[in-house]
């Protein structure tokens, strides 16, 4: 009976009564006259055949027996007055057609209700399973769903685990692995259900060996067993439903068919919750693996090991793509091997080739996937998973893991160990970058403490940071004394010329150029006094100004003293020659003049070399003295206005009679030329250049000398000869110091050296500049340059 009484249901409850009570009237009626229609009697089929049909069996049998118990009462009276005949047999039948009506209207009203009370519940079970998506949770909804539509002890799921591929068994009780068989076990009831690929019903079950659980109810006996397969989507097996020992009986074919019912709702669930899991899973492994190689890229910036970096990467491989075995090679730039093996190796030498014909045959335009394969390496392996150590299109090494799990390596694995290989690869070239810094640190302090000099590095302030053994040697103190001290305090430089330093020092930074400072005295005090020359440079850094310099000290004393010994020596025998030379250049053209010209005399030569020997070598003495006090900065240029035209005018007509076997041509502007020169500077420049003119052509050769005006700027005067020339790799060379340009010319023409060089300090004195034009074979052109006077116009 419903639970809840319906208004139609009092209505047909009410229409029943009614017509119980029109047959009762009726009867009564015709009390007198037993015979009635027939068609009154079935009018009883109408409260009965509707109260089975809304009430149940047993409602229409109550209603059966009233409207049968008055038509049985008129039996005996139509027996009586009629006897035996069709009146009584039909009221006989119209009873046994009400309860049969009963029976049969009630029995198939409830198979109506049930039936849509199942399609009820099972529409809201599939709504309940479509509202989770947790695989624990889903199997218990189903648990229990099965119990209410078939009555057994136990409801079991078989299924696979979508991450592991295991088969699993899920009870009310929770979740177990299903129970492998081994080699030599007898065959048990949970093989045999995983060995069917259909669905099946087992009656009559009576084997202890075939217990699928430990929890089962008791007894601990499986007496009937029926198993529903579940497929998913592709078609693939999903598992099974397993019900054990059904409580009112045996298993049939109408069971089988009443989970039909549920069972795609159910398939449809789990292999949702599969995806599910599968995707979280998924997730969960990527986080972790991400994880992972996060800290592992922190611990590998922080090495500068390679062979570590290697033992880590490897470590690191088989962690995030849960591998058992691997390996690792990495080439290193100077030609050596790092190799990292976990695992039984089949064979080493076999590794060992492997990995040489993977390295040789790779290529970078290929990317890393999961059809890169090699052989096997180690033992037992049944998937491999290969990636390539790349820096830019550099290839470093290579990652190779195993596994013993058949499809163990997706695309996601691929994609976390090419994240890794690119960690290493970074960490790697780090290293590597590393050791060469390292490398050239190294050789850098060993330059530095080789070095004879003193090399010191300073900051804005004038501290002393770093210092190289010359340095602290020149100071006499210890290095910790000597870091972190004043750099004048420390060196002993006077107040004069530290700040004079510290001036040039902000300059420097500020114009980012170096500077020089030459002949500085030192006054260490725990050291002797020395003179050095500083050369200090900034040091600069990217993107920030520079606020370190570096100071290289030279010690020039010894030098120093060597010049002053031969700024003595030079001024002794200058002056301690030059009186002798003057007495015997005196006596000799005293004697010359005192003979007549005409008188033969027969050492009459001899006493020409002397006159001429004594101006020569007196000659060379002024030429000595000039280079010195050029040297020494004691050449005193007086300038004043000069005519540069007749200041070489009257020198070439001196040099005409002096070398009266060359024809000397001098070429001049139209215009005077006036310039602001030092005229005995100037009569030594153009004389030295004549000089060197005249000696090195042939006799009766041409010696021009021109004059000519540069863009009213510059005096420029050229003397140009047609001697032997100069080789082109030598002409830098010949305004050095006694430096004479071919080895025999100093055996065939007299000479020092020195004329050339004096040349060039004068005329950079007078503000100008001096240079060689020469070939080989066709003589050569000297060129000096002075400036001209402003407004000489006006002179």
């Amino acid at each position: 009976m419903p639970q809840r009484i319906r208004p139609r249901d009092l209505a047909l409850f009410f229409v029943s009564f009614v017509s119980m009570a029109i047959i009762g009237v009726y009867h009564l009626n015709l009390s007198d006259n037993l015979s009635t229609s027939p068609l009154s009697h079935l009018i009883a089929l109408l409260p009965v055949i509707s109260m089975a049909y809304f009430f149940g069996v047993i409602a229409g049998l109550i209603g059966a027996t009233i409207f049968s118990s008055l038509f049985l009462l008129e039996i005996p009276f139509v027996i009586k007055m009629y006897g035996f005949t069709f009146e009584s047999i039909e009221r006989v039948g119209i009873s046994l057609l009400l309860y049969i009506a009963a029976l049969v209207i009630g029995d198939l009203s409830n198979s109506v209700r049930q039936r849509s009370s199942l399609r009820l519940a099972l529409k809201n079970r599939e709504t309940l399973l479509s509202q989770t998506l947790n695989l624990e949770e889903i199997t218990r909804i189903v648990i229990n769903q099965v119990h209410q539509i078939i009555r057994v002890q136990q409801v079991c799921l078989v299924l696979q685990n979508p991450i592991t591929k295991q088969w699993q068994i899920y009870t009310d009780k929770g979740r177990a692995a299903l129970r492998a068989r081994s080699e030599g076990d007898s065959p048990t009831l949970g093989s045999f259900i995983l060995s069917q690929n259909e669905s099946f019903i087992l009656n009559n079950l009576d084997d202890p060996n075939s217990i699928l659980v430990e929890n089962l109810p008791s007894p601990n006996t499986v007496t009937s067993v029926m198993s529903r397969m579940m497929y998913q989507s592709n078609g693939s097996e999903m598992g099974r439903v397993v019900l054990i020992n059904k409580i009112t009986g045996y298993f049939y074919e109408q069971d089988i068919e009443r989970l039909n019912e549920f069972i795609p709702a159910v398939e449809k669930a789990i292999e949702q919750a599969y995806r599910y899991t599968r995707t979280d899973y998924a997730l969960e492994r990527q986080i972790s693996q991400l994880s992972t190689i996060q800290r592992t890229s922190q611990v590998l910036n922080t090495l500068l090991d390679a062979e570590k970096v290697i033992e880590l990467t490897l470590s690191t491989a088989l962690d995030i793509t849960q591998a058992e075995a691997g390996v690792i090679r990495f080439h290193a730039s100077d030609g050596s091997t790092i190799q990292k093996v976990i695992g039984e190796e089949i064979n080493s030498e076999r590794t060992n080739q492997i990995l040489e014909e993977a390295i040789s045959a790779s290529s970078l335009e290929r990317n890393n996937n999961l059809e890169l394969s090699f052989p096997f390496i180690f033992k037992y392996s049944a998937s491999q998973l290969c990636c390539y150590i790349s820096h830019g299109r550099s290839l470093l090494g290579i990652i190779i893991t195993e596994s013993t799990r058949v499809e163990a390596f997706d695309r996601t694995s691929q994609w976390i160990l090419s994240l890794l290989a690119d960690h290493a690869a970074t960490s790697l070239t780090n290293v590597r970058l590393f050791q060469e810094i390292y490398k050239e640190k190294q050789q850098t302090s060993l330059i530095i403490e080789s070095v004879t000099d003193g090399l010191i590095t300073i900051n804005r302030n004038g501290v002393i940071l770093t210092a190289n053994p010359a340095a602290i040697q020149q100071v006499g103190l210890p290095e910790s004394a000597v870091i972190g001290t004043n750099f004048c305090d420390t060196f002993g430089i006077s107040n004069e010329n530290c700040t004079h330093f510290i001036h040039e020092l902000k300059k420097s930074w500020e114009n980012h150029a170096p500077f020089i400072l030459e002949t500085i005295p030192l006054h260490p005090p725990n050291s002797k006094r020395r003179i050095v020359n500083l050369s200090v440079a900034p040091v600069f850094e990217e993107n920030q100004a520079p606020s370190r310099a570096v100071v290289l000290l030279r010690d020039i004393t010894e030098r120093e003293e060597l010049n002053r010994l031969q700024e003595e020596m030079i001024s002794s025998i200058s002056h301690e020659m030059r009186t002798p030379l003057t007495k015997i250049q005196s006596i000799s053209e005293l004697i010359a003049t005192t003979l007549d010209k005409n008188e033969p005399l027969p050492d009459r030569k001899f006493l020409d070399t002397l006159s001429t020997e004594s101006q020569r070598l007196s000659q060379f003495l002024d030429r000595i003295l000039d280079v010195h006090q050029l040297e020494t900065h004691q050449f005193k240029v007086e300038l004043r206005p000069l005519p540069l035209t007749f200041v070489v005018q009257n020198l070439i007509e001196e040099w005409r009679i002096i070398a009266p076997n060359r024809r000397i041509e001098f070429l001049k502007p139209l215009q005077p030329v006036w310039v602001m020169a030092d005229e005995n500077a100037l009569n030594s420049i153009i004389s030295n250049l004549l000089d060197n003119a005249v000696k090195y052509s042939p006799d009766h050769s041409e010696i021009c000398v021109e004059l000519r005006v540069k863009d009213n700027r510059a005096a420029e005067i050229f003397v140009i000869d047609h001697g032997p020339g100069i080789e082109p790799d030598k002409q830098h060379l010949i305004f050095n110091r006694f430096y004479r340009a071919t080895g025999g010319d100093s055996q065939e023409v007299y000479g020092h050296g020195i004329g050339l060089y004096v040349a060039k300090m004068l005329t950079e004195s007078l503000g100008g500049n001096i240079c060689v034009e020469s070939t080989p074979g066709k003589g050569s052109c000297f060129r000096f340059s002075i400036p001209i006077m402003e407004n000489s116009d006006e002179i």
